[in-house]
């Protein structure tokens, strides 16, 4: 039997992908003795909060919202394989359990980061206007991201 797959329920995966990313980052603050790179997971924690508020609001704009597919399930395969290859597929804790030193952590950071981007310009299809624009905006901000820890990697490497 083919499910439809709504624009909705995207949002509703794109939430739980910044909330897990907060929860790392809360983590990573709380684990590090470094009080500089403790701030910077702190403050990309409370990013994420604020990324986890605008996806929200995109929601009541596609609500009943179904996707456009050359096959039935072509949009529900290709997603799902993006979210089995999320960073956090297994969960944050399982995540943190690898993190055994602030270059692991950095690393992990990157590529949440990286795999939010690609889930997020898959979003990004799904909506229009003003909607699109939030979209760009966050893809925006974790690419600010990716700079951020880029910098801080080199710093600590």
């Amino acid at each position: 039997m083919w499910k439809v797959f709504r624009a909705e329920e995207i949002v509703d995966f794109a939430v739980q992908i910044e909330r897990n990313g907060e929860q790392f980052y809360k983590a990573l603050a709380e684990q590090t003795t470094d009080a500089e790179l403790s701030s910077i997971f702190a403050d990309l924690a409370a990013e994420e909060e604020k990324h986890i508020i605008d996806f929200q609001s995109l929601l009541e704009n596609l609500k009943n919202v179904s996707l456009n597919e050359s096959y039935p399930g072509e949009y529900e395969d290709y997603v799902e394989g993006l979210a089995k290859n999320h960073v956090f597929t297994k969960g944050v804790d399982e995540a943190l359990a690898s993190v055994k030193n602030p270059i692991d952590g950095i690393n992990m950071a990157l590529r949440f980061e990286q795999d939010s981007i690609l889930f997020f310009y898959e979003l990004k299809e799904l909506v229009f206007g003003s909607n699109a624009d939030i979209v760009d905006k966050l893809i925006k901000e974790e690419k600010k991201h990716i700079h951020r820890l880029l910098g801080i990697k080199n710093q600590y490497s």
